[in-house]
């Protein structure tokens, strides 16, 4: 297919850099730029469905996570999908999907990662104590997972569990072996991560996380409460809290995780 120019959303302006440069295209400067296709990234404002609406040329839209919520949420913006039947929809996990197939909407499932994986070593040593990571944001603790991951800690002292992205849950009962990291550079999280053996992601909706990617990508192991082939699912705690026990007696790297998904990424058409 001819590529398309890419229309990143506010709400997501953060990933446009990498966006452009993974999936190799141009951005689109809006309804003056004459183009046959536009690539919504995100669609989660009205302004977002205005460009949507007002575009004359072929639509394709990659969906985020929460946008999708957002617009089940609201009657106008589903009106304005509708009148675009023949649009192009893309997500990352069948959670995704399955909401949006309550839009009438028939995505195609394409996990997607905004970094080049032969960034990452596979060379991580399995000597001495383990180590988990995961990311949060800072009033959204309980989605990510925040909780379940301190009981854990609380349950496996001798192991360190890392948290970025908040500094602090203030009220939750402090450990010797939770270290939080707060906002950090990619560069220095990818330094840091390539050193620890399991990522961890609470999520029940959402897209396609870098947190497990990166780990499995790194050699460690990922476990996600969103299922995905190649890594461990978690329903409840005591299902997770069984993972951490097979986690503690790894002691070697996870090749067959790695073989798969580092040929499972991006495979959008406009990346062929």
């Amino acid at each position: 297919m001819q590529k398309p120019k890419l229309r990143v959303s506010l709400s997501v302006i953060n990933f446009k850099e990498k966006a452009l440069k993974t999936w190799g295209l141009e951005e689109w400067q809006g309804i003056d730029d004459p183009v046959k296709y536009v690539l919504f990234f995100g669609m989660y404002t009205l302004h977002d469905y205005d460009a949507y609406w007002y575009f004359e040329g072929d639509r394709i839209v990659f969906w985020c996570g929460s946008d999708i919520l957002n617009t089940l949420n609201s009657p106008e913006f589903q009106r304005r999908l509708r009148l675009f039947p023949n649009a192009e929809h893309y997500c990352e996990t069948e959670v995704e999907a399955e909401n949006l197939r309550k839009l009438g909407i028939k995505p195609k499932i394409v996990p997607s990662f905004l970094e080049d994986v032969n960034d990452f070593d596979f060379n991580l040593s399995w000597e001495g104590e383990k180590h988990l990571w995961m990311c949060a944001h800072s009033g959204r603790e309980e989605e990510y997972g925040v909780d379940l991951f301190l009981k854990m800690a609380r349950k496996f002292p001798q192991m360190r569990f890392h948290i970025y992205g908040i500094y602090d849950w203030v009220g939750m009962e402090k450990t010797d072996n939770v270290i939080y990291h707060g906002q950090v550079s990619n560069t220095q999280l990818n330094e840091e991560i390539s050193k620890f053996h399991c990522g961890f992601r609470g999520n029940e909706h959402e897209g396609f996380s870098e947190v497990p990617i990166k780990a499995i990508l790194c050699g460690g192991y990922a476990i996600t409460h969103i299922p995905f082939e190649k890594m461990w699912q978690f329903h409840n705690e005591e299902e997770l809290e069984h993972l951490m026990t097979e986690l503690e007696n790894k002691k070697e790297m996870n090749k067959e995780g790695y073989k798969y998904w580092k040929n499972q990424l991006n495979r959008f058409p406009w990346c062929e």
